[in-house]
């Protein structure tokens, strides 16, 4: 597993370039579960958008 730090620098590199959303597609993402809720927890986006899904300027991927 890399580092919290270095997924989270990574997905803010992400959102620099443009990308609004990101989808973890892994079996195994809630294994183990305390690494799987830090990463929720770092990645955590201040509020809602239209669509149900957390928003921010500095979290994300997908562009939109």
């Amino acid at each position: 597993m890399r580092p919290l730090g270095e997924v989270a620098d990574h997905v803010a590199r992400l959102a620099g370039l443009g990308y609004r959303k990101l989808y973890f597609v892994d079996n195994s993402f809630n294994i183990p579960e305390p690494y799987a809720l830090d990463l929720c927890g770092l990645l955590r986006l201040p509020g809602p958008t239209s669509d149900g899904a957390a928003s921010s300027p500095r979290r994300g991927s997908g562009r939109s």
